[in-house]
């Protein structure tokens, strides 16, 4: 009962965000732009691992492009690897290609792909997609729990994991289990 109403909670919250419009998306993705390069900048943060947004989710490339060509920061990016991810670095957005699931993912040279597994360490940034996200930092993802089992991972790295949002993705009530990782806050617009 308690997965078909997280089932039933997804394909609400796919259908509310896919239907906002083009312009509020536009002005909603330059305004979390900002908020997240006001926040890198003020707590000096010198690792950004962040998803690279595709269909209808929150605009990450924006963030990644002035990241990558106006600072220092180092930006890693997720590869689905079984049932988990792992985070790689890039130096421009045109070394990725769309994995089977369609998400744009770096190309990893297998030789020597433990050695380039980058994790997030105290002070770092980890920026979390999702369908629906409250404002105490709960969050409702696709249902992979790929996110959640990184988290719980290395929780106790000390990093910020930060969901990132349009306002009507915003509510107060989330389904959650045992399993779900909270965000420490959600930046949203």
């Amino acid at each position: 009962m308690f997965y078909d109403n997280k089932y039933k909670v997804r394909k609400n919250a796919t259908l509310v965000r896919n239907t906002i419009s083009k312009e509020k998306r536009d002005d909603g993705n330059c305004i979390i732009c900002q908020k997240v390069m006001d926040y890198i900048d003020k707590e000096n943060i010198k690792n950004v691992f962040t998803y690279v947004s595709y269909k209808s989710e929150t605009d990450t490339r924006n963030i990644i492009l002035k990241l990558l060509n106006d600072t220092d920061v180092e930006v890693n990016v997720p590869v689905v690897e079984g049932d988990m991810i792992n985070f790689y670095n890039i130096n421009n957005l045109e070394a990725l290609k769309e994995s089977k699931l369609g998400i744009p993912e770096p190309v990893i040279d297998d030789s020597n792909r433990d050695e380039n597994i980058r994790i997030p360490q105290k002070g770092d940034l980890l920026l979390i997609p999702g369908l629906l996200f409250s404002k105490d930092g709960n969050r409702l993802g696709y249902g992979g729990g790929f996110y959640d089992r990184y988290i719980e991972k290395y929780k106790n790295n000390g990093f910020i994991s930060v969901g990132i949002c349009f306002k009507a993705q915003i509510t107060e009530y989330i389904p959650i289990d045992d399993k779900d990782q909270k965000c420490d806050f959600v930046i949203y617009a």
